[in-house]
Formats: C-alpha cells, structure tokens, sequence
C-alpha cells in the first residue's frame, strides 16, 4: 500500500473478547501491514454501531447479533469476519444471590437494553425459569461498567468477560453460569462501513491480515507468556488473573477464532435464538448471507 495508511478502528470493550486486536497492536502486526492504527472503545454496542453505520469509525467489533439488528434496519454495513467465535464469560451475582432464583425482583446491568450480551442474558435467564417481567435492566455498557454497578449495588448480576468475571469471583461473587457452556457458536464479530468497504478495500484487507495473524500468534504454545503479559497491560490486571483468563479463553474453551473465519451457518443460528426472542421476523432465517461479505476472507 506505499506508505503508512491511517485507520482508527473501534471495540466495545477493552476486555479478553478483543485480546486479538491487543496483540495485532501490540506486536506491530498492523504496522508490518502498512495501517498506522489505533482503536478506540466504545461506551456501548449502539454507540459502535452509530460510529461504523455513520462511517467515523469505518471498522467496529460488535457480538454478531449487534450488526444483524443494524443491517435489518437498513444499517449500511456488513459483517466480514470473527474476532472470537464464542460467547465467553461468565453470569456474576453479587455475594447475596447464590442462584438464579435469587435473582427474581432484582436488576440485572447489561451493555444495550437488546443487543449484545443481553440477548445471551435473558437466553439463559429463561433456561432459569425468568421470565423477562421477573427482572429489571439496566442499560450501563461494557464489561467494567457491568462490574462497576455491581459493585455500587446498582445490580445484582450482569454478564462479566474475562479477566473481570474471575476477578470478581475472587472477591466473592458468584459465577452463576458459563457463556461458552450455552452459546458454544455466537461470534463476536468483525464489521465495515459498506462505503469505506468499497472505496478502501486493500486497508480493510490489511487489518483483516493482522488480525488473522494475530489469532494465529495467541494460540502458539510458544507465545503464552508474552499473550498473558499483553493482557496485564492492556487491562491492569494481576498476573495471576491474567493467567487464569489465558487458561479458560485459550485453553479451556478455545474462545478466540483462528484465522477469523466466520460461516453463514453460524449466522443461522443466532438469527433463530433472535426469531425466538423477538427481534427479528421470522423470514430473516432466510436471507442470512445478507449479513455477510466474505469477499476479505476469501481473500486471505
């Protein structure tokens, strides 16, 4: 691409779900790629969306229910790749309420009032025997926000990402239930402006680059020590949970998508769990490559 292109791209949270971003930056993946590149975060899902829709910020990470709402809306974007490949996380309640059924009455913190995690939430909430009138919402945002109101006793669960759900255990709060465990395929996903798609292809070619390279990195046995060391410094935490964050992502449940792919069939499948609640017709199981690009992907 000649000389060093500018790109400011976005994440929802500076939490585990986007180590890769972390370590394609950190290991100067997106410099070898020609991208002087930096992200920004973002307070919520909508505000992510707003800024890729409008095309401010021309690429955003959102969990795939996000954009799929957006593009049904008219949104002018697309998905084109994963970032993880699984919901990855656990539901924490404060030290008081043990199990679910403690919930009921209470409030529940949530990044977007109907998108995002929320949508997994309120899933497994139902599993739970909760109906949605059993509960209150409150819309605070990512990951740390969530812990935050837990902790001022604004809530008294939420959806905590690694390293936070394992901080908060170790403070005593209750892990209640494992994403992964529920939502084995419910990617967190890579999303362009169609716009900026079309007029920059090989910069978003570029950062789909260093980002498959980064996926690639984090899994090498090799590189766990300096994978650990780049979440302690992108999220001030301890080694200790850091460790235990690799562990569970890496190890346990393979959270993050090698090679960012992404299929039409894992679309599906989220496509009906939101049929099912609600938030989407129920002819939209039908047109799920409308979704997608997968032009980048096939390119790399």
């Amino acid at each position: 691409m000649g000389k060093s292109t500018k790109l400011t791209t976005g994440i929802t949270s500076g939490t585990s779900q986007n180590w890769t971003n972390f370590v394609a930056q950190d290991k100067g993946f997106f410099a070898e790629e020609g991208l002087d590149h930096q992200f920004v975060s973002m307070s919520d899902m909508r505000e992510g969306m707003e800024q890729v829709t409008s095309g401010k910020v021309p690429i955003v990470t959102a969990m795939v229910d996000t954009p799929i709402l957006e593009i049904e809306k008219g949104g002018n974007i697309r998905i084109f790749a994963s970032v993880v490949r699984t919901g990855f996380g656990h539901v924490v309640s404060t030290p008081e309420c043990k199990n679910f059924e403690q919930l009921r009455g209470k409030s529940v913190a949530v990044i977007d009032p109907q998108s995002g995690s929320t949508v997994m939430l309120r899933e497994i909430l139902r599993q739970k025997g909760l109906a949605e009138k059993d509960y209150g919402v409150k819309h605070v945002g990512g990951t740390p926000k969530r812990y935050e109101a837990m902790q001022q006793g604004e809530a008294a669960a939420a959806f905590l990402s690694p390293p936070y759900d394992f901080q908060a255990a170790a403070a005593g709060y209750n892990l209640l239930a494992d994403y992964a465990e529920y939502f084995p395929s419910y990617p967190l996903t890579m999303n362009v402006n169609c716009d900026f798609a079309r007029n920059n292809p090989e910069v978003v070619l570029a950062y789909l680059r260093a980002m498959v390279k980064a996926s690639h990195w984090i899994y090498d046995g090799k590189n766990k020590e300096e994978a650990i060391a780049i979440l302690e410094k992108n999220f001030q935490v301890s080694h200790a949970f850091a460790e235990k964050t690799y562990a569970y992502v890496i190890k346990d449940i393979q959270g993050i998508t090698p090679g960012c792919r992404i299929s039409v069939k894992e679309l599906e499948n989220v496509i009906a769990l939101l049929v099912r609640a609600g938030l989407l017709p129920q002819e939209a199981a039908a047109r799920a490559t409308n979704y997608l690009d997968l032009t980048f992907l096939e390119k790399i």
